[in-house]
């Protein structure tokens, strides 16, 4: 609500979505399904993420990798556009909710209660993201296309989540893409979660990857876990 005030949004109302790394995903598909109900027109989608403030310097399995970062997006519904969003798939596996998690600080573990400071310090199990994402990411970049009934030859640019250049090469090969459609700014940036796509995307149209009536996949996973995808003709 604060962004509502002071942007002058007055007409407008305001609310969040908590998905992490996969947060963008999630809102591009609230957003679409809202304007799709016809109640809506526009609808400004920000992705901000400050991992800054729950990292913990003596920690380098996490400390190095996270960065601090913001994007938007303004979708607005225009009669006889062929653009906007076509797809998108969503997934969750709770049964994993730890291995991506700020222990401390919420309703499972009060600050009252925690044992020390540091369970109020973001924590990742790095391997079993690894292999999460490598199992994720081609399945849910595969079940998008083909349920839009579109071909992976098609897509212009593949904006995935930013979070391992290892993670990226390795969707891509799965695929059997050149990695060079798959576009990358994490080397400057760092891990910024939900953020990370929004600003990718925005870096891609403005450096000439992606033109108008261009196809381009949105493809996430995080924390939850959970995992996102979206099919976007630009």
């Amino acid at each position: 609500t604060r962004v509502q005030y002071e942007l002058g949004a007055e007409n407008a109302f305001a609310f969040d979505i908590n998905s992490v790394c996969s947060g963008s995903s999630f809102g591009i598909t609230i957003v679409d399904s809202l304007i799709q109900s016809g109640k809506f027109r526009t609808i400004l989608l920000v992705a901000a993420e400050m991992y800054s403030k729950i990292l913990n310097g003596k920690d380098f399995s996490t400390y190095p990798f996270f960065g601090d970062g913001a994007g938007a997006v303004l979708f607005r519904a225009e009669p006889g556009c062929s653009g906007g969003v076509l797809h998108s798939c969503l997934g969750t596996d709770g049964s994993k909710h730890d291995t991506i998690c700020v222990p401390g600080g919420g309703t499972m573990l009060p600050f009252g209660k925690m044992p020390g400071p540091r369970s109020a310090c973001f924590r990742m199990r790095g391997e079993e993201v690894f292999a999460f994402t490598m199992d994720k990411g081609p399945e849910i970049i595969r079940r998008l296309l083909d349920e839009a009934g579109e071909a992976l030859e098609e897509v212009k640019c593949f904006i995935c989540h930013q979070a391992n250049i290892h993670i990226l090469h390795g969707i891509a090969g799965l695929l059997g893409i050149p990695k060079e459609r798959f576009f990358v700014n994490l080397d400057r940036y760092g891990n910024t979660a939900s953020a990370s796509v929004i600003i990718a995307l925005d870096e891609a149209i403005s450096e000439g990857r992606l033109a108008q009536g261009d196809l381009a996949v949105i493809a996430t996973s995080g924390g939850g876990l959970s995992w996102g995808a979206n099919l976007i003709r630009i």
